[in-house]
């Protein structure tokens, strides 16, 4: 039996090796995302303590202390929105990411859709071949027993 050769083979192994790499990418952008929300809830954490040691701080106020607390609050109000903002710009980057990703995904699945109906087709055709072949020699077979019988 003819082996099946796929004519579109190169297409598709590189159809598929951008979808693996897409997907490769999509999962580590979603890891730093993952990371830098951890990093904003470590940062909102933080200022829910020291806002806390301050809104039950007794007795007399140390002007020097509240100050360097509220500067101190001031920074991690800075930071939060840095990291803030760098999240949207991850998330907007996984999202186009997670484009490519289904864009790859469908072009593999197309070149493989392609693949399956051609092996298909090189399937009939070989069975189609061989019970020709089959045909032919019972064709053969029954004008030879014909030929014996008549001598």
């Amino acid at each position: 039996m003819k082996a099946f050769k796929f004519s579109l083979e190169s297409v598709h192994r590189l159809r598929e090796s951008r979808r693996s790499e897409a997907e490769r990418r999509l999962g580590l952008a979603a890891a730093v995302i993952l990371a830098e929300t951890a990093a904003i809830e470590e940062l909102e954490r933080v200022r829910a303590v020291v806002e806390a040691k301050l809104s039950v701080a007794t007795g007399p106020l140390n002007t020097a202390e509240v100050s360097l607390h509220v500067e101190f609050l001031a920074q991690l109000a800075e930071r939060e929105a840095g990291a803030r903002q760098r999240l949207a710009s991850l998330e907007r980057e996984r999202e186009t990411l997670r484009q490519h990703a289904l864009s790859a995904a469908r072009e593999a699945k197309v070149t493989g859709q392609l693949r399956s109906g051609q092996e298909a087709r090189h399937t009939a055709e070989v069975a189609r071949a061989e019970q020709n072949r089959l045909d032919e020699i019972a064709v053969i077979a029954k004008l030879r027993k014909g030929q014996n019988g008549d001598v």
